[in-house]
């Protein structure tokens, strides 16, 4: 299977801090990563399973919090109806919008949000270091077939 580049660099960091790439962290980082952004723990775990990987629930679930620890996966906040990881390395600054409903996971940039974070952030002499915006609420198919009768 050939490694994407994100993938790349993320088994690189697991390697750069001195940590072992076991099968388990390998194969939770390919499936990650093949899988695309915002798995959840347990959809990552039941297409491991389905592949007849055998992985424990709980290695998964270590697996990943340490990857996010690290910085290689992140996951969006527990708001989130099942918090959902995506592979950090590679990817740029964006925030997400979930859908309530249905769970889709909608990324955006938006350059008025920042600088209105920014902002607030330094009227407050609060030196930040980083943020997750996540907004709640209804995609669109899921308001269109709510308002449906």
């Amino acid at each position: 299977m050939a490694e994407s580049t994100d993938l790349h660099r993320a088994l690189e960091g697991l390697r750069s801090r001195g940590l072992r790439l076991t099968r388990p962290r390998r194969l939770i980082l390919e499936r990650l990563s093949a899988d695309g952004a915002h798995a959840s723990a347990e959809a990552l775990y039941e297409s491991l399973r389905s592949r007849r990987h055998r992985l424990g629930r709980a290695t998964v679930f270590r697996t990943l919090k340490l990857f996010a620890r690290l910085g290689i996966a992140t996951g969006e906040a527990p708001a989130a109806p099942r918090r959902r990881f995506e592979v950090a390395a590679g990817k740029t600054h964006h925030d997400h919008m979930t859908c309530l409903r249905c769970g889709a996971v909608l990324e955006f940039v938006s350059p008025a949000i920042e600088r209105l974070q920014r902002a607030e952030a330094r009227r407050r002499g609060f030196v930040m270091q980083g943020h997750a915006l996540e907004i709640t609420g209804l995609c669109r198919c899921c308001a269109a077939a709510r308002s449906r009768p």
